[in-house]
């Protein structure tokens, strides 16, 4: 069973999260054209395939 104390943070921490992401939402339209272009390129990066998943040249 957790404390108190800990109950109390874990929800504090919780409602900032879910406003914080709310926030987030709501202001969307200015942030996204700057960030788009760069969170594609680092999806792109994260998500390049390896040199074991290529095909085997001829």
């Amino acid at each position: 069973m957790r404390s108190r104390t800990e109950r109390t943070v874990l929800t504090a921490i919780a409602v900032v999260l879910v406003a914080a992401a709310a926030a987030a939402w709501w202001a969307a339209d200015r942030w996204r054209p700057h960030a788009g272009p760069w969170a594609a390129q680092a999806w792109k990066k994260i998500t390049r395939p390896g040199p074991d998943t290529l095909p085997p040249e001829k």
